[in-house]
């Protein structure tokens, strides 16, 4: 079932906007310099809001009660059986963010679908690698 999404632009400049753009198509390409610039940018967005159905949240609460609430556990449950860790790990943290971003979509959070929702899914799959490569 959909809920209504509704996000605010967030108050970003032109540069941070294309650096969060490029991150969901061409991350692979960044250099450390984008990698810094892109940390950045989500530490600004951590405080922007989001509005869930009924529900207010702030990007960090969503996160944390909707894909970190949801996906760590069992994500750390299932590294923990890998015979591989460091390459096995890899493939469960992709299969993992491909299932959270299909549940974002799902959710109505999808760039096209709601007005400035790839704001959301960049902070949500960064805090989510960001996390699993701490593990992996």
């Amino acid at each position: 079932m959909t809920r209504t999404v509704t996000i605010p632009k967030p108050d970003l400049t032109a540069h941070e906007i294309t650096i969060l753009r490029r991150y969901l198509t061409e991350s692979h390409l960044f250099s450390g310099r984008e990698w810094r610039e892109l940390r950045q940018v989500i530490d600004k967005l951590a405080s922007c809001e989001v509005q869930f159905g009924a529900h207010r949240y702030h990007f960090a609460q969503f996160y944390r009660v909707f894909i970190n609430g949801t996906y760590a556990y069992p994500f750390l449950t299932k590294l923990a059986d890998l015979s591989d860790i460091e390459q096995e790990g890899l493939k469960l943290q992709a299969r993992v963010a491909r299932q959270i971003w299909e549940w974002l979509r799902l959710n109505g959070i999808q760039p096209g679908l709601a007005p400035h929702a790839e704001y959301l899914v960049a902070f949500c799959l960064y805090r989510w690698g960001a996390f699993t490569r701490g593990h992996v």
